[in-house]
């Protein structure tokens, strides 16, 4: 969890309003500041994190009913999550060449039908096609200056070659199933770095 300075003692907390999109198991009342947190200044509202919550019940991470207790601790996962973001585009926003750069049309495409199928966002009266095309190339900027950060992620033949040793499956399917699990947990390992160092540079500030 997010280990920087708290001065949640002296932020007035209001009674924390949920029923509309979560029910609580329990009458215990949750207050919480309008302002949870602040990242190099930077202000992040509860209402904020409540659409993150929604979010993830859309996709089914948490569910629509919980405890008092079980719901703080999803604000508190959503804001650590919220803040990471923020500290990736304040990041980015120093990088002019990221600005730049845009995605061809195949990415474009992948993404807008990853946001049609996980959040059906669609064009309609909440959300224009303008809007829609301004969330993907953000998003789409997003990912690839975390790549550039990242660099690069593949492993050696012997890497592959001594977990395959290990290995009760054999044949060339289980070499390229070992191949993408070693990339795929070394892209982990450098991303959490990567936000480790982001995190230490900063000035953070929490309410929750």
């Amino acid at each position: 969890m997010i280990n920087k300075k708290n001065n949640s003692k002296n932020i007035c907390r209001d009674p924390v309003v949920i029923s509309d999109f979560l029910m609580l198991t329990d009458n215990d009342k949750i207050q919480l500041p309008s302002i949870v947190a602040k990242v190099n200044g930077y202000e992040i509202s509860l209402n904020y994190l409540n659409i993150e919550l929604i979010n993830d019940m859309k996709l089914g991470i948490i569910p629509s009913e919980m405890s008092s207790s079980d719901l703080l601790e999803s604000y508190y996962y959503a804001l650590e999550s919220v803040i990471e973001h923020e500290l990736i585009v304040q990041k980015m926003n120093e990088d002019s060449s990221i600005s730049r750069w845009e995605p061809d049309k195949e990415q474009v495409t992948e993404c807008m039908q990853e946001l049609f199928d996980e959040f059906g966002i669609d064009i309609s009266e909440e959300y224009s096609k303008q809007e829609i095309e301004e969330l993907v190339l953000q998003e789409l900027r997003i990912q690839q200056f975390i790549d550039n950060q990242l660099g690069d992620n593949s492993v050696s033949k012997e890497e592959i070659e001594h977990e395959y040793q290990n290995s009760p499956e054999k044949g060339e399917m289980q070499k390229e199933y070992i191949r993408v699990i070693l990339e795929y947990e070394k892209r982990e390992e450098q991303y959490k770095n990567f936000i480790l160092e982001l995190k230490n540079a900063a000035s953070i500030e929490t309410y929750l």
